[in-house]
């Protein structure tokens, strides 16, 4: 579940700096509001890596529990999604 919001956090992030807010539905980015960030921190391409690993890891933790797919799936798409 960590690597699962981790995940999801990373993406917003990167969404708040590669997409339009009318792509995101947001009004305001989390930079605008001098929050902290993992893009931030690194660049894109570093955060996007991290989030990639993220879910690798999420996907391997949940593998045995997981019988029909669903979290590895829910991992796959947080990490695909675009807004």
């Amino acid at each position: 579940a960590s690597c699962i919001g981790l995940c999801f956090q990373i993406i917003d992030d990167i969404l708040d700096v590669t997409a339009s807010p009318i792509e995101t539905g947001k009004s305001a980015s989390d930079i605008e509001n001098k929050k902290n960030t993992f893009t931030s921190a690194m660049p894109v391409e570093e955060a996007y890596d991290y989030a990639v690993k993220k879910t690798i890891e999420a996907i391997m933790a949940v593998n045995r529990t997981d019988s029909d797919g669903m979290l590895a799936a829910f991992a796959t798409y947080l990490l695909m999604r675009q807004k």
